[in-house]
């Protein structure tokens, strides 16, 4: 095994601490660069690495020591391409927000990886992490060649619905060895920025690479309107602005399901077309109707 630490332009002494763990242990390898961002920082480490396999784990957050042994072994049983585990929301008091019993069977197994990517919609809120995420998996070397990133916020959904579009192997098990933990300091949980409309380009992006597949794209559209509704709300709370090209896109998507049949007549879409009719009216009646 090697481990490789990417110092993504840390103030607050990591370097050192990653440098001092170095020393302890001659499987660990430092590398410190400016800050870039988790995307590019997972392309260094990968491109540093020399493994047969790689995992990804994020800086805050810890596995189980088995974790990687359990993954190997049931990757090479069943030939897979990728071997994904479960994970734990943690909190700061150690509250763990799901449990093995509320797993959904239906995930376990091996699966085409085009299979795979519909359980980020069948599932629910769960399973959107367990599909998305760089960090529950193991992946075979060969099939992260040519991994590039063009956003800094929601690089892991970017990097896997790349890979899915490539029918690759999977396999599924049932174990919890990720522990994800939650802080109020991450990407993910800071006040809103400028910067989450990116998540937008990665669904885009999405629907490029699902095309042959109508659930799958019809799913990220309907994604793609609702994600734009909430970060409205979120951009005014903040006084960002709205990106233009967001706008742009979203009359586009409204005025496409329209001729869509998949759409027409649809609750969603009357939804869409409310909001684009009067935000404050939108606002009103979501808050009147919950």
């Amino acid at each position: 095994m090697e481990i490789i630490l990417v110092d993504d332009g840390s103030t607050d002494g990591s370097g050192d601490f990653c440098e001092s763990l170095a020393k302890e242990d001659d499987r660990i390898r430092v590398h410190h660069q400016a800050n870039q961002g988790p995307g590019y920082t997972r392309c260094k480490g990968f491109s540093l690495s020399r493994g047969k396999y790689v995992a990804f784990v994020d800086a805050d957050d810890y596995i189980e020591p088995r974790m990687y042994e359990a993954m190997l072994s049931e990757t090479e049983a069943q030939q897979a391409d990728i071997c994904v585990c479960f994970f734990n929301y943690e909190y700061p008091d150690k509250k763990q927000l799901y449990k093995r019993s509320e797993q959904d069977a239906s995930m376990l197994g091996t699966f085409d990886s085009m299979t795979f990517a519909h359980f980020y919609y069948e599932h629910g809120a769960w399973a959107n992490g367990v599909v998305a995420s760089a960090c529950n998996k193991l992946y075979s070397r060969s099939v992260l060649q040519g991994m590039a990133f063009t956003s800094r916020y929601a690089e892991d959904e970017e990097l896997n619905d790349w890979l899915n579009a490539r029918h690759y192997k999977i396999v599924c098990i049932p174990d919890i060895f990720y522990h994800w933990c939650q802080n109020e300091n991450s990407v993910t949980t800071k006040p809103f920025s400028s910067e989450r409309w990116n998540f937008l380009k990665v669904l885009e992006k999405r629907m490029e690479l699902y095309e042959s597949d109508p659930y799958l794209v019809n799913c990220t559209k309907q994604l793609w309107g609702n994600i734009y509704v909430e970060y409205y709300y979120k951009s005014q709370i903040a006084s960002t602005p709205v990106p233009d090209r967001c706008r742009k896109n979203f009359l586009s998507l409204v005025s496409g399901m329209k001729q869509d049949p998949a759409f027409a007549r649809t609750r969603f879409l009357a939804r869409m077309r409310l909001f684009l009719l009067s935000p404050k009216l939108y606002q009103w009646i979501i808050r009147i109707r919950k």
